[in-house]
């Protein structure tokens, strides 16, 4: 349950921002598919 809730505030906090996924992954030094794979879980 609250991975769930980790998941849709991660989402609409990078949204709000106006970040792509794609650079949020980056700029943690991960893959470029990092935050997607963490908010599609």
């Amino acid at each position: 349950m609250y991975e769930d809730l980790f998941y849709e505030r991660l989402t609409t906090l990078r949204t709000q921002k106006g970040v792509s996924a794609r650079d949020m992954s980056l700029s943690l030094g991960q893959s470029e598919s990092y935050i997607n794979k963490i908010e599609n879980k």
